[in-house]
């Protein structure tokens, strides 16, 4: 009611031709008075308190988002403050979606975390199930790649997203179901775009009726009850919360994002800045990147946006090169290479280790391989004639040095 009074008032007496002395000396003590009462209500306690009574209305069991950032890991400690404080939710379900080619320290932590959050909920006798989604080995970042020859993403073909998120994810959760998610407005200008076209708006003149927080999508209902929380807010209630204390040395900045590290879409993948061992892992997403803009290293096609398909495997074995070079500088193996199979094969197996007959044989398993692969052999011969093309397209980009090293001819040469 204090805040519809401000929004009623302030605009009234500032639009008002003439103020009279009386006018004047309530116009300022009334600003004054609610700038405190404002300040009151965006105040970290505030915000919690309001996100735990959004939690007392959604039953006694969720769904949980978890990808292991940190908003995640906020509402992920926020849901186990509620059950301290009012012990109401009897299971949680944590869906965490492993692309199999995410920045191996920050999956990692991801997993530890949801260990440790299981044990801790557990002791407050509440459930905890979780639910790991990953691609298919056939679809997997490296398989895509490698067999089938996928360039790098482009604003016009993001296939990643669909074959290694949303797929993988896709009736995981049943109908009808309450999933908490992370999401903030103050995340971004594209996700604060993005959540006020998807969530309901609640007028102000009513009060917070945290109608915003909801969503109906795919049968699901979807609550944000961080939606209104600024970064800082989840920093300062991170800080002193013993499950989280590993996350802050993984977002060295504030540009820091969880996600693939082969990610094309971003100038620069900060994750991958941590130490020089990652950078060169970002040379390496740099020079996917270029080798896909090689007109003559890509087939051709009659159909879709571009006439533009597949790389040729003379791109593919260059990439399949640097990797392997990129992982014996840092000494860092990508891990997606060895936990995703096939009949008992790890896909680092099948493209560097069988003999080519036995790895053709199981590549061939793939329908969609057909005509868009060769043979192994031609995958473990890179030809390196194009490396100086490569040099000069990627002369100028900031990720191809670290500490003034040059990773791209690290990788090259």
């Amino acid at each position: 009611n204090l805040v519809a009074a401000y929004n009623f008032v302030i605009p009234m007496l500032t639009t008002s031709k003439v103020l009279c002395f009386n006018h004047v000396i309530f116009y300022e003590k009334f600003i004054a008075i609610f700038d405190i009462i404002k300040s009151m209500l965006n105040s970290l306690s505030a915000k919690v308190r309001v996100s735990m009574e959004i939690l007392s209305k959604v039953g006694e069991q969720v769904y949980m988002a978890y990808s292991g950032g940190k908003d995640s890991t906020a509402l992920a400690l926020l849901v186990r403050d509620y059950v301290k404080s009012v012990g109401k939710l009897k299971k949680v379900v944590l869906v965490h979606n492993d692309t199999m080619s995410e920045i191996d320290i920050m999956e990692y932590w991801a997993r530890r975390f949801m260990n440790s959050y299981s044990e801790e909920m557990g002791a407050l006798n509440v459930e905890v199930e979780k639910i790991v989604t990953r691609p298919h080995p056939f679809s997997n970042f490296y398989w895509r790649v490698f067999v089938r020859g996928y360039p790098a993403p482009t604003f016009s073909f993001r296939w990643c997203v669909e074959e290694l998120k949303i797929r993988p994810t896709r009736g995981v959760i049943p109908d009808g179901s309450v999933l908490l998610v992370g999401l903030r407005d103050d995340e971004s200008s594209t996700r604060s775009g993005s959540n006020k076209r998807k969530f309901t708006a609640c007028s102000i003149s009513h009060g917070d009726c945290m109608s915003d927080r909801y969503i109906a999508e795919n049968n699901v209902i979807k609550v944000a009850p961080i939606r209104n929380w600024s970064e800082e807010d989840v920093w300062n209630y991170l800080k002193d919360n013993e499950l989280a204390k590993d996350l802050f040395s993984l977002y060295f900045n504030d540009k820091v994002r969880f996600g693939c590290w082969h990610c094309t879409l971003i100038k620069t993948q900060w994750g991958l800045r941590l130490d020089k061992r990652y950078a060169y892992f970002d040379a390496l997403r740099l020079l996917y990147r270029a080798l896909s803009d090689i007109k003559e290293l890509r087939m051709t096609k009659n159909m879709g946006y571009s006439t533009l398909g597949a790389l040729k495997m003379p791109a593919r074995a260059l990439l399949l090169k640097f990797l392997l070079k990129a992982e014996t500088l840092s000494g860092i193996t990508l891990y997606g290479l060895d936990e995703s199979s096939v009949e008992g094969h790890s896909l680092r197996e099948i493209f560097t280790k069988l003999e080519p007959e036995e790895a053709d044989d199981l590549i061939r398993r793939d329908m969609l391989s057909k005509g868009r692969f060769t043979t192994v052999a031609d995958l473990r011969e890179a030809d390196d004639r194009w490396l100086e093309e490569l040099d000069k397209s990627t002369a100028s980009h900031p990720s191809r040095y670290f500490d003034g090293d040059d990773l791209i001819r690290a990788l090259m040469w």
